[in-house]
């Protein structure tokens, strides 16, 4: 798990642009995004509470799997202290499946919109929310 702990050294520094290199190359473990939802997600910090979310949110996670990860995000998304948590959170849902939260996630979509870190990501979850609507 050393990877683990360089990715929350990088979330703590707040060096996202190595966050998000590394992340890509994980995220087809199980390993993380299992160590994601079962410990980052409660970290007393904020940014490795992001850092969790956001390889939940980039993983490939079989719908079984996600299905128990659901109501937890779901709570991470509306009660973290953390606005980029509950973000992430938002994305998590909407790429995997928001289910039975579809309208709040797509809420916290729109509200993701008006910050500019983010808005790009908020736009194009949107809009696949939006197509699957449509189809």
């Amino acid at each position: 798990m050393r990877k683990v702990e360089e990715l929350k050294r990088a979330a703590r520094r707040e060096d996202w642009d190595l966050v998000d290199r590394e992340i890509a190359a994980i995220v087809d473990e199980p390993i993380y995004y299992k160590w994601a939802f079962l410990a980052g997600t409660g970290d007393l910090d904020g940014n490795v509470r992001d850092l969790a979310v956001s390889i939940i949110e980039r993983s490939d996670i079989p719908e079984k799997e996600f299905a128990a990860m659901r109501m937890p995000l779901y709570q991470l998304m509306l009660e973290d202290d953390n606005r980029y948590v509950g973000f992430r959170a938002a994305f998590a849902l909407a790429n995997h499946g928001p289910g039975p939260y579809k309208e709040r996630v797509i809420e916290k979509l729109n509200e993701a919109l008006r910050d500019k870190d983010v808005e790009s990501i908020a736009r194009g979850y949107l809009n696949k929310l939006r197509t699957k609507l449509k189809s």
